[in-house]
């Protein structure tokens, strides 16, 4: 019994309830809104303004003044270069007084004029050319003069030097000296200006050929 009246209250509820919803939906009117038509026209794409080139501005040119010729220069004549006149040397004329004095040497005491050469030793045990040292000594005493103060009634040095195959003399030096400066470096001077003597024998074998070349005075 009470199931029975349980669902008969509940299909009432049901009823009652669907009957108050359709009253509520016919009381609700639609008012219909206006509808707008819209068209849509694609826009039109718009060229870029072209570039329009700058007008020219007509610039009138200036007449340009044509540059006025100008005659060349007038040749100079060229000046012909003078010749040096060549002064040909004065001679002076020198007293014949002096002319016999330069011509004519003072002569000085015959107790001055005896230098005598001393003798000459090799270096070489065989040197068989007495032509050559003969040619040697001769040379030498060409250039061979004696201080005129000495001092000394007798002088003696011996000088060293070296003969090359070619006959050119080397390392001079005074090998024993005499004690006068003068003497040594007269006999010194005179080896040096003998060179360069003839070119040595060629059956000469070695390289060089050395002189131990002595030089002697005695005044009288």
């Amino acid at each position: 019994m009470k199931t029975a009246l349980l669902g008969s209250l509940a299909f009432h509820l049901i009823i009652g309830f669907a009957s108050m919803q359709i009253v509520r939906f016919r009381q609700v009117r639609f008012v219909p809104r206006p509808i707008y038509t819209v068209q849509i026209i694609p826009a039109v794409m718009r060229e870029p303004p072209k570039e329009q080139p700058p007008q020219e501005q007509a610039v009138q040119a200036l007449p340009q003044e044509e540059p006025e010729e100008m005659e060349p220069p007038p040749e100079k004549p060229k000046k012909k270069p003078r010749k040096k006149e060549e002064r040909k040397p004065q001679k002076k004329e020198v007293p014949t007084t002096e002319l016999n004095r330069i011509e004519q040497p003072e002569q000085q005491p015959d107790s001055e004029q005896q230098p005598v050469t001393g003798d000459v030793a090799l270096d070489a045990d065989d040197f068989p050319f007495a032509y050559y040292i003969a040619t040697m000594k001769r040379k030498i005493a060409s250039y061979w003069h004696v201080p005129g103060a000495s001092g000394k009634t007798s002088l003696y040095c011996r000088v060293y030097f070296r003969v090359s195959k070619d006959g050119a003399i080397t390392t001079p030096d005074i090998e024993e000296s005499s004690g006068s400066f003068l003497f040594d470096q007269a006999a010194l001077r005179a080896v040096v200006q003998a060179s360069p003597l003839p070119p040595l024998p060629r059956e000469f074998r070695d390289d060089y050929l050395g002189v131990h070349f002595s030089f002697a005075y005695e005044k009288r």
